[in-house]
This record gives C-alpha cells, sequence and structure tokens, in this order.
C-alpha cells in the first residue's frame, strides 16, 4: 500500500494556521490595503558606516538584486514598461563610493559599467550602472569603499502657520514681507509648478545670499505643458534631478523631462515650507482664503528626483549633492521607504554629511500608523529631525443626510472640500463585485446619476472618483475600513469621506432600507479638537536607535499648492491650483520652514541647535492620541507639537556633529541629542548633555525631572552655564526597582531665563547580554539568623567578556566569614567577583537525507484550496500563525512564509526573502531561514502554493507548506514543486521535493540560526547536492539547543542584626555593555524571639 493510502486527511488547511500579510505602507498618506513587499527592503547592507572605510568591500548581491527586482514589479503593477531602458538590459543600478585613490569614471571602465551621475558633497562616490556579472568584481576594484543597493523610494496652509505660532516669530522678524528672507530653503520631492502664485516674485524679493551658487533652473521640454521658465528671486532655482530615472524606461510619456511638478506633492510641501504670504486660494471653484507658508519670504530651491513610481535612492543622494552644493540652508525630504540601517542608507548618510555642512534636514515619519515601530527611513537616522502629523482645530466637514423610503433618517458628517449634492439622490452601495471602486472601464455598471458608497483599498481616493464617474455617478462617499483618518482629496465629483464606525453604520443602514436618497453639503471649514495625532502617522517604539518622531506638526487637510497637470489621476482633478491633503508628507515643511525662520532669527545656530530649540519647547499638554482622549506618549509626537510662540526664545541649545553621531554608534544614548532613548538598561546608567547658554549673561537653571515612582534620575539641582558659554549636565538613570522587560518613560525640565525646557526620557529595563541575578533564602527571617543568598552571571554573548561584581549587603546583614564561595570578602558587610566568562556556543544546524514521514503528496490532490497570495506575489510573503515546533532550541507559533521559497521561524525580521538567493548561513537579515528551494520565483506568472496540517490517524500532525509548479520571476519554463513538513510539537522539519523543470541550478538549500552566524548548506548555485537531481532526496533539518555561556556562581550567607525590611542590590559592571547591570533581593528581618517564647505562644509573633 502507498504511504499516501496511509492519510487520513485532517486538511485544517488555513484553520489551525492563520495568515495575515506581510508588508510596510507606503507614503503616500494612509495608502490603502497590504502592499506585502512592494518596495520593501528586506535586507541590511553590509558597507561601513563611514562610506570611506577601509577595504576589503562586502557587497549585498541580495539587496540589490532584491532592489531591481522590486522596482520592476511595481511597473508590472502600474502597466509601465521598460524595454526601452536600462532596467530592461543585464544592467543594475548601483551607488558606489570610493577613496581619494579613483574616480568613478575608472571604476565605471573596470567593470565595463556606465556612471550615471557623480556627487560632489555629501558622499564621495556615484550612481553606476553595472552588468549583472560583474557585481563581484565592482567591490574588488581598487579604492572602492561601499556598494549601496539603490532603492525605489516614495514621496511619503491656512491655519496651519498661526496654529503652530509662525505669526509671532514673523513680528519678531519684521512681519510676513520680510520673515524668512536670505534663507534657501531646499525641497527634494516630484518638481515644483514654478508659475504658482506661492512662488510669484512680485519685484519686492532681494537677491539670493551669497552662499547661493546654484545655478540650474530646469524648466521646459517637448512634454505638452512643460514650458520654460525663468527662475527669480522667490524661485530662485529647480534641478532636475533624475539620471538614474530618466534611463530606467520608468518614464510615462506625459511626465514632465525637467524639474516641473506633474504629481503635486512637491509643489504643496514647497508652498508649506516657504510660499508667498496671503496668496488667496480656490479649490474646486470654491474660494477657501489665504493661505501662507512657514517662512513666507525664504528662497525656494526645487530638486525634483521623484516620478510616477518613486524615486530612485541614486537621484535622492543627487538632488541632495545639488541641494548642499548650491548652498541651501534647510532641506525638506518628504520622501521615505522601510526602516533600514542609517549607517549604511545612502541618503540618511548623505544628510549626515549636509548636517557636517551646515544643513538642517525634516524629514516625514510615514504614514503606516497607528502600530509602533512604524517609522521609515531615513526618518529612522539619529541626525535628522523626524516629524510626525497631528491636526490642527480646523476641519472641512460636509453633513450628510439619507432618507429611506419608509421614512427613517441616517445623518451624519466626512470630511470634504469639493461641492455638495443638494438635490436628493438615490444612494447605493457598489456592485458587490466591486465594493472598492476599481473599474475603470465606463458602462461596466449604471450608476446613472446616484452617490455611489465605496471602500477605501487598493488604489488611490480620487481614483475612485475617477470610476465612479465613468459609470455615470453624481457623488460618492467613501468610507474606511479601519481607523485611518479622514482625507479632503480634490475628487472628480463631489465626495465626502467618512471614517470605518460611520460606514459600517452606513453600510448597514443601506442594506436594511430600501429606496435610499440622500444629500451632503458643501466641505466647510469647521473647529474641530487640535493637536490629535494622525491615525496614520507612523509611531516609534523599541526598535528605533533614538526616540523617533523627534516632534510633530500639523499634517492632516493641509491647505497648500498643487500643480494642475498631473501625470496620473493620482494627482486629482486637474487644473486645480491648490488641494487640502494629509500625511506627514504634509507636517514635515512645517518644520522646514519652521527651521528656517529660525535660522533667520539666530543666524549663529546650528542645524542641531535649531532642532534642539524646537524639541525642547515643543508643547506636550493637550496633545492627544488619535482616540482625542489619551494623551500622545513620546512614541506618538516625540517632543511634542512644535510651537513658535517659544521656540525662538529658547535661551538654552544642544550641539552635536556628524563625527560624534559616527562616534557614538551603538551607543545613541550619549549623542547630545533633546532626547534620551536606551534600548537596554540593565539597572543604572549616566549620561550627559551639554548646553549652550544662548543670553549673553551667566544664568542658572532649576532641574527637576518628572519620573515614575519606580524610577530615580538624578540630576544636579542647578545648572550654572557661562555667558555664551557652555555646561555639561550629568543625568543618572537608575531603574533597578523596574521589572525586567517593562518600559518607563520621564521628562527632564529646565526652568529658568526664557521657556521652560525638557527633554523625554524613555528606557526598557533589560538584561543586557552578560545577565546577573539575585535570591535570598529565606527573605523572610529572625534577628541573628542567617540566610544564603546566590548571585549567578551568566555570558549569553558568543564572545569572551570581563566582569566586576561588587555586592554590598544591607546593614541589617554582615555576611557569615569563610561562608563565601566564587568571589572575596571585605570587610563583612561587601562581596567582591572580578573574572573572565567563555562565551556561550551557537546551535548547531546541519542538513542530512533523511525519509521524510510520506514522501511527497500533493497538497490539490487531498481537496487543499490554494492559499491566498500576498500582495505581491512577485517577493512577498504571509505571516502564518497557529504553529508549535521547535528550531534551534526555541519554540515557535509563526513563520514568514515566502514567494521565493523559504520560511523564516518567528516573525523577526517582519519582511520576506528576497529574489536573490544568497549562501547560508550570512548575518544579512531575514535570518532564521528554513530554505527548502530559495531562488526568484513569481506566483504571478503561474504556479500556486498550498498551506495544510495533516494526520495519518496516529497522534502525530504535520504542517505542510508546498509551492507547486511556481515558476522562476521571468523564465516560465522553469517551475519548481516542494514542500516543507514540519512535525507539530517536535524539531522534525523535512524538505520534499517533487518535479521540477528548466533551469535547475540557482538556487540555495540549508537552514541558518536567528543571528545568521551558524547554518549548513547543503546546495548553492552549483556547490554541493543539487536536490533536484534523480532519485530526489527528502532532507532533514537537525538543529540542537545553543550551548550556553559560562555562568559564575557565588553563594555566602548573610547573619541577621538588625529588625526591619531589607532590599539588597547587586552590581555589575562590564566591556560587554553600558552602564550597571543591577540584580535585587528583598526581605524582612523580625526580632528576636527565644525558642521558648516562640514555642509557649504557638509560633505568634
Amino acid at each position: 500500500m502507498s504511504k499516501r493510502s496511509f492519510l487520513f486527511l485532517a486538511v485544517f488547511a488555513l484553520v489551525s494556521s492563520v495568515l495575515t500579510p506581510i508588508g510596510v505602507g507606503a507614503q503616500e498618506a494612509a495608502t490603502p490595503g497590504p502592499v506585502a513587499g512592494t518596495l520593501e527592503v528586506v535586507g541590511d547592507l553590509p558597507a561601513a558606516a563611514n562610506p570611506k572605510s577601509e577595504r576589503p568591500v562586502e557587497i549585498d548581491k541580495d539587496a540589490i538584486l532584491a532592489a531591481m527586482s522590486r522596482v520592476r514589479s511595481a511597473a508590472r503593477r502600474e502597466g509601465v514598461s521598460f524595454s526601452d531602458g536600462w532596467l530592461g538590459s543585464g544592467k543594475v543600478s548601483v551607488i558606489v563610493t570610493h577613496d581619494d585613490t579613483t574616480t568613478a569614471a575608472a571604476i565605471a571602465e573596470a567593470v565595463g559599467g556606465d556612471v550615471v551621475v557623480e556627487y560632489e558633497r555629501v558622499l564621495d562616490g556615484a550612481a553606476l550602472l553595472v552588468p549583472v556579472g560583474k557585481l563581484d568584481a565592482l567591490a574588488e576594484v581598487p579604492g572602492v569603499t561601499a556598494v549601496l543597493a539603490n532603492e525605489l523610494r516614495e514621496p511619503a496652509t491656512d491655519v496651519s502657520p498661526g496654529f503652530i505660532g509662525a505669526d509671532e516669530v514673523w513680528e519678531d522678524l519684521g512681519g510676513p514681507e520680510s520673515a524668512g528672507e536670505g534663507i534657501v530653503v531646499g525641497v527634494v520631492d516630484t518638481g515644483i509648478w514654478p508659475e504658482h502664485p506661492s512662488f510669484a516674485d512680485d519685484g519686492s524679493y532681494p537677491a539670493p545670499p551669497p552662499s547661493w551658487t546654484g545655478t540650474n533652473c530646469d524648466f521646459g521640454s517637448a512634454v505638452p505643458g512643460d514650458d520654460p521658465f525663468t527662475c527669480n528671486n522667490k524661485l530662485i532655482g529647480a534641478t532636475w534631478a533624475m539620471p538614474t530615472y530618466a534611463g530606467s524606461g520608468l518614464l510615462q510619456p506625459n511626465e514632465f523631462r525637467s524639474a516641473r511638478d506633474d504629481d503635486g506633492h512637491g509643489t504643496h510641501t514647497a508652498s508649506t515650507a516657504a510660499g508667498n504670504h496671503g496668496v488667496p486660494a480656490t479649490v474646486l471653484g470654491i474660494p477657501r482664503g489665504e493661505v501662507s507658508g512657514i517662512a513666507p519670504r525664504a528662497h525656494v530651491a526645487a530638486y525634483k528626483a521623484c516620478g510616477a513610481l518613486g524615486c530612485f535612492s541614486s537621484d535622492l543622494v543627487y538632488a541632495i549633492d545639488q541641494a548642499v552644493a548650491d548652498g541651501v540652508d534647510v532641506i525638506n525630504y518628504s520622501i521615505g521607504g522601510p526602516a533600514s540601517d542609517p549607517y549604511t542608507d545612502g541618503d540618511a548618510l548623505a544628510f549626515l554629511n549636509a548636517l557636517d555642512q551646515g544643513v538642517f534636514v525634516a524629514t516625514s515619519a510615514g504614514n503606516s500608523g497607528p502600530g509602533a515601530n512604524t517609522i521609515g527611513s531615513p526618518g529612522d537616522a539619529p541626525w535628522i529631525t523626524t516629524v510626525g502629523a497631528s491636526t490642527t482645530n480646523r476641519h472641512f466637514i460636509s453633513q450628510v443626510t439619507l432618507v429611506a423610503d419608509n421614512g427613517d433618517v441616517l445623518e451624519f458628517e466626512g470630511a470634504s472640500i469639493t461641492e455638495g449634492v443638494t438635490t436628493p439622490a438615490p444612494v447605493v452601495l457598489a456592485d458587490p463585485a466591486d465594493e472598492l471602486c476599481t473599474e475603470s472601464t465606463p458602462g461596466t455598471y449604471d450608476y446613472t446619476g446616484k452617490i455611489v458608497v465605496c471602500k477605501r483599498g487598493v488604489i488611490a481616493r480620487v481614483a475612485k472618483s475617477a470610476n465612479v464617474m465613468a459609470q455615470g455617478g453624481i457623488g460618492m462617499i467613501l468610507y474606511n475600513p479601519e481607523l485611518l483618518g479622514l482625507a479632503t482629496d480634490n475628487h472628480f465629483i463631489p465626495s465626502v469621506h467618512v471614517e470605518f464606525d460611520v460606514g459600517a453604520t452606513l453600510v448597514d443602514f443601506l442594506t436594511t432600507h430600501t429606496g435610499v436618497t440622500g444629500t451632503f453639503t458643501r466641505g466647510e471649514p469647521t473647529e474641530v479638537l487640535g493637536d490629535m495625532m494622525a491615525a496614520f502617522s507612523s509611531r516609534g517604539g523599541d526598535g528605533y536607535l533614538t526616540i523617533k518622531p523627534d516632534v510633530t506638526a500639523p499634517g492632516v487637510q493641509i491647505l497648500a499648492g498643487n500643480t494642475p497637470m498631473g501625470a496620473t489621476i493620482k494627482s486629482g482633478k486637474p487644473g486645480e491650483l491648490f488641494q487640502a491633503i494629509q500625511g506627514t508628507s504634509m507636517s514635515s515643511p512645517h518644520v522646514a520652514g519652521a527651521a528656517a525662520l529660525l535660522m533667520d532669527l539666530h543666524p549663529d545656530w546650528t542645524p542641531s541647535q535649531v532642532r534642539s530649540a524646537l524639541m525642547m519647547t515643543a508643547k506636550v499638554d493637550g496633545v492627544v492620541k488619535e482616540d482625542g482622549v489619551t494623551p500622545a506618549d513620546v512614541f506618538d509626537m516625540g517632543s511634542g507639537r512644535i510651537d513658535l510662540t517659544v521656540a525662538g526664545e529658547a535661551a538654552l541649545t544642544l550641539d552635536e556633529t556628524a563625527a560624534d553621531f559616527l562616534a557614538n554608534k551603538g551607543k545613541e544614548w550619549h549623542n547630545n541629542l533633546a532626547s534620551i532613548w536606551i534600548p537596554v538598561l540593565p539597572g543604572q546608567i549616566t549620561v550627559e548633555r551639554t548646553f549652550t547658554n544662548e543670553l549673553g549673561k551667566t544664568k542658572k537653571w532649576k532641574v527637576r525631572v518628572d519620573a515614575p515612582d519606580d524610577v530615580r534620575i538624578s540630576v544636579p539641582k542647578r545648572l550654572k552655564v557661562p555667558a555664551n558659554g557652555e555646561a555639561t549636565l550629568p543625568i543618572t538613570i537608575d531603574a533597578r526597582r523596574v521589572p525586567i522587560g517593562e518600559m518607563r518613560q520621564a521628562t527632564l525640565r529646565l526652568e529658568g531665563p526664557g521657556p521652560e525646557l525638557h527633554i523625554p526620557i524613555a528606557f526598557v529595563r533589560r538584561q543586557a547580554g552578560v545577565t546577573i541575578t539575585k535570591s535570598c533564602d529565606p527573605t523572610e527571617l529572625r534577628q541573628f539568623e542567617t540566610t544564603t543568598c546566590t548571585i549567578e552571571v551568566t555570558n549569553d554573548t558568543f564572545e569572551t567578556v570581563e566582569v566586576d561584581v561588587v555586592d554590598e549587603v544591607p546593614r541589617n546583614f554582615f555576611v557569615v566569614p569563610f561562608s563565601v564561595e566564587g568571589a572575596d570578602l571585605k570587610w563583612f558587610r561587601r562581596i567582591e567577583f572580578s573574572g573572565a566568562l567563555a562565551p556561550a556556543i551557537p546551535p548547531p544546524v546541519s542538513i542530512v537525507q533523511e525519509p521524510s514521514p510520506f514522501g511527497y503528496v500533493s497538497l490539490a490532490s487531498l481537496g487543499v484550496p490554494p492559499a491566498p497570495k500576498p500582495s505581491n506575489p512577485d517577493d512577498g510573503a504571509l505571516a502564518v500563525s497557529g504553529l508549535d515546533f521547535q528550531f534551534a532550541g526555541q519554540t515557535y507559533q509563526e513563520v514568514i512564509w515566502s514567494v521565493n521559497g523559504t520560511l523564516e521561524a518567528g516573525l523577526a525580521s517582519g519582511s520576506a526573502t528576497p529574489g536573490r538567493n544568497a549562501p547560508i548561513p550570512d548575518p544579512t537579515p531575514p535570518n532564521n531561514l528554513i530554505v527548502p528551494w530559495w531562488t526568484d520565483l513569481d506566483l504571478t506568472d503561474g504556479g500556486n502554493w498550498y498551506q495544510a496540517t495533516l494526520s495519518a490517524g496516529g497522534p502525530e500532525s504535520w504542517d505542510v507548506f508546498e509551492w507547486e509548479n511556481v515558476p522562476r520571476f521571468g523564465d516560465p519554463t522553469s517551475t519548481f514543486t516542494f514542500q516543507v513538513w514540519i512535525e507539530r510539537g517536535t524539531d522534525k522539519i523535512w524538505f520534499v521535493y517533487g518535479n521540477a523543470t528548466g533551469d535547475l541550478t540557482d538556487g540555495t538549500v540549508g537552514a541558518e540560526t536567528a543571528d545568521g552566524t551558524v547554518g549548513d548548506q547543503y546546495y548553492f548555485d552549483g556547490d554541493g547536492t543539487n536536490p533536484w537531481d534523480d532519485p530526489k532526496p527528502d532532507l532533514r533539518v537537525l538543529t540542537g539547543a545553543p550551548t550556553p555561556g559560562e555562568t559564575h556562581t557565588i553563594t555566602f550567607d548573610m547573619f541577621a542584626i538588625r529588625r526591619g525590611k531589607w532590599t539588597n542590590d547587586v552590581e555589575m559592571t562590564s566591556d560587554a555593555f553600558d552602564g550597571v547591570a543591577i540584580a535585587s533581593e528583598s526581605g524582612v528581618v523580625k526580632k528576636f524571639k527565644p525558642w521558648w517564647w516562640r514555642w509557649r505562644h504557638d509560633g505568634m509573633d
């Protein structure tokens, strides 16, 4: 009888295991729907923090080729052909840095590549096009210091200037007719509409400052509407900074080949930061009052680095480089991607060098909130001012009234900047086959004369109203599927946007009533709760190097500029010069404009000092979470909402340099920032902040701390700072009473001349890589009795470490002589130990040939339906929960199931495995990989995948993951069928292979541990035994538990002499961590009672 006939189908497929998409939200505000791996970085770059690091140079071909694969996938989804550009050739785009011994041209010549653009200021390097087969050779070229992947990023004011107090600074600078004058604000974005009234020069503007050396004014091309334009003293420069994008084949025919904005994003951010004062704004034919930029008289320089599909890192670095070379003072960067290592990220490093040259940078936090740890890159860099989004006290609100044929009425309100529908019209739900209103072909549905209710998701919000219009609809009500915040887009027909709770009520009303008609009013400015965090605003958390975001600023329904000629439907109804949109992209230019005002007010301040003033004076009281009630915390708002009524009056500032940021890598809490974040605080630590007195006299400030009861933060009561000089404040944070694993937040306050200043403090009490514990038995005892105490110090790192342990026992006790083991006794109350501890040994991993329980069994033949494909069926993944297995000594309930032929034990990376396979083990994330056949697979072009739990009727059951006839990307003739079998409740894992066709050589088979340092590679690109060779073997993954590092044990007896409660703290220092690790034990010493007294009173006290 065959193995298969023994199977009792318990195909719990997708029942015992729950699947959820893996992905990172796009930078466009509250972009709807899952986007698994669409533009996601799935591995860190291996270059050193300093681009000038010494050779040899490592090169991560995995990250480089995966970046190119994601670009191609994005193009295919948008229907963009790239066959006539370098993306369709055999070359890839990279950013290369080099030392002074070579040139970009020489490097390109050495590998048969091409120089796209050279950088002059922010990086010593260039963007190159290199043949795929020459990537390894590129790393060997003398003088090359780093090779970085070229990622595709995405672009992420009527009442808002007054809301943040900009008008008060205007008065300090002579009024809006001079505020910001002489400061150059550079905007790296989608370009600018140069004829916009927000950038008009009325003849009163002075010439740019002498520091400005820019000469570019790139307007005019053969694309209709791209007229020539001569820059003026307001818009002083414009650079088309898209050489990589332009040559890729991604440019669409109606995209301007110049710095002219064909999206609207760049014009909006530029006019928000530095648009002219008092510009009349009309939206969709409705006058909306006047708007002003935050720094209305600042000069503007635009750098267009983004096309319709996004922005290549190499073009962004070029734009930054050009901006710094031109002499800008401030850069707004409302652009980003998934979080990455800022010390190896191209634009983050460019901004570090910009800081060194005196340029302030503001960037958007991202629009993937409100979950923790959702801030992207480069907003995760410690040296950049990262901005969250919150509300002003004005929204555009529409009142909606629905009436059913039985007389029932539903009334609600939503966000709208459009006209209303004043004549009652039928209100219907979008067709069930298209509830997201994605169908654009006219006549597909008959919505003639109707108001259509659409669900948000998958496509742009404005595209939905265009699609409803195409089907004859006269209005749209858009509802959120979850809490996402409300937007006021330039829709093609009158539209209202409502939140998910209103949407649920609306849908219920329409499904339970007939003959519903409705009207809604024109959106009108309405006073609402201000300083509420936007739901979409990305949050910080314990996954970053510093507290992020740094500050928050208005980013909801911000009325500012627009382009009248958008290249795609995402720009909204054409012909509009203004729009009111949302996103952290909108909040970032508020901070850029604020920085320009402070630089005008204090020309001697460095960018870091400007940043510190904005942070230390930011508003905290009254800023609430997205629920409108709960006070926001530091990971929502950073230091608070910027407040220009006081920022310019800060009497103390903090300065920091690019060199110090590099020197403090890994210990970012020592950077001289206006926030303190310590991700691992084993007990106690002391940090310092050095303040600069901005007053002409020596002054004192009162220092105090607001902290939870179980946290003790020690600071001097007074800080005396000499006139125009500096003073250093030591800050000792003692968390010994905080339970391990818990986070605490506190605030340092300085009161004295000028406004009160504050610095947020946050930390997590965690054991360091070397752990220490303390216990005593018993903890309750009487006078003249003893207790035995044990201290254990364990080295959990993979390196030998030195430790120093000191335990000074409480006054209730003294140490019993000759009871001490493992340490030295000093003066009857002090125990000391110093020594080295051997390292831990990682768990073993090996791949061996061993039959699986049943061989290959087609899950489809058992009736298992295909599993849902991820949003990106080329390079995406699904998170699968509900499992139960052991791998490398750890138990897991989840895996990341990647299209490209791997499982990741656990969800640590939060991302898919990239398309380009690599050797393993490899510390480059993702790690903890179980790899049956890692190659560049693509579910877009065919094949299926399955998941089921199988049982044979006995106590064992198996979770099975199958890839069935899945083709390789770009090669439909090469298909693969294989499975992973995991026996539930055990560490038994098998790889099982079915049929395969075509090229069977390009792949990886093996497994590795969580840190990627230990593993076994069974096969890689021709090395090892190919699993597709007949007879195909079943492979078993064998792992074990790691070998613990050395544990040093100290024991001693304590003799009780005094009554009362006691706590004993043992302290440890080591070269393996910063600060002091502390372990504690507590108890009580009771009054001595003679034995006969206790006997007589039956043990009573």
